[in-house]
């Protein structure tokens, strides 16, 4: 992880809801790592009213992975496994970075 991806986190993190905030915060990394990026996204979709931040973190993550906002799982299905894997370790430094993002950002705020 370089200066680029906490950038790029902290961005990610300033344009989020508070609901968004808390669902990446929280869960995402350990969706991510669970499931996989494909299934994350899947996940990201069932909760899929704005109040519960699915749908505004999955057009995020998938915005910052150069995929098609509207159907992300779609898009991979049509991707390489090279790009993938690419794709997947990209998300997961994002993530990463996000982490250490909001946690600086909790300091911050208490």
């Amino acid at each position: 992880m370089n200066r680029k991806d906490i950038q790029h986190a902290h961005g990610f993190y300033q344009a989020l809801t508070k609901t968004g905030r808390d669902l990446a915060r929280k869960e995402l990394a350990g969706h991510l790592r669970v499931l996989g990026l494909q299934a994350t996204f899947e996940w990201l979709a069932s909760k899929n009213t704005e109040t519960k931040g699915g749908p505004e973190v999955a057009k995020m993550l998938a915005s910052e992975l150069n995929l098609n906002p509207k159907n992300p799982s779609a898009d991979l299905e049509n991707r390489s496994n090279v790009q993938v894997f690419a794709l997947v370790r990209e998300a997961h430094r994002l993530v990463e970075a996000l982490h250490l993002v909001s946690r600086a950002e909790e300091k911050g705020n208490a």
